[in-house]
């Protein structure tokens, strides 16, 4: 006696909103424009295209705020001081709208797995009244997921030179 192994399987289409919010049954399968998701331990797992998540893309998020055009909008630094570098995302581009990296109320980025991939670009003018006794502590911090990243930037440039 054998032993079928081909199952049909009735597929429904259905938008992204109905996905975020169905009653999760284990082997259901729903269809949207991008992604094809089953059941499977009381999650929807995306099975195709086997990305492994939605949240594959770009953002930028700009300040508006501290723009450094002049001394109004430059972010000022004492020695010792712990500050969060600040960004209002004012102007914000991304490669699919549905995207949500970082939280422009907290200042904070969304991370969302445990060895999730995130490559981040901190771009600013500074300038320092004293470059041979001037250097910048950076750090990345998530209070979760991210370990702290940190590094030490240089000023190269000469005395109060952008």
């Amino acid at each position: 006696m054998g032993k079928n192994t081909a199952y049909r399987v009735h597929v429904e289409d259905v938008s992204q909103s109905v996905v975020d919010n169905v009653n999760i049954e284990d082997g259901a399968m729903l269809r949207t424009d991008d992604y094809l998701y089953m059941g499977h331990n009381s999650e929807n797992v995306i099975v195709y295209p086997q990305t492994g998540g939605l949240n594959l893309g770009w953002c930028r998020y700009q300040d508006t705020q501290y723009t450094g055009v002049n001394d109004a909008t430059k972010v000022i630094l004492s020695d010792g001081v712990k500050v969060t570098l600040p960004n209002n995302g004012g102007t914000t581009t991304k490669s699919n709208a549905s995207l949500s990296f970082y939280d422009n109320s907290t200042q904070k980025l969304n991370v969302e797995n445990v060895n999730d991939v995130y490559i981040i670009t901190v771009e600013f003018k500074a300038s320092a009244s004293n470059t041979q006794q001037t250097h910048l502590d950076l750090s990345v911090e998530d209070g979760g997921l991210i370990e702290n990243l940190e590094m030490v930037i240089p000023f190269y440039k000469g005395n109060d030179t952008t």
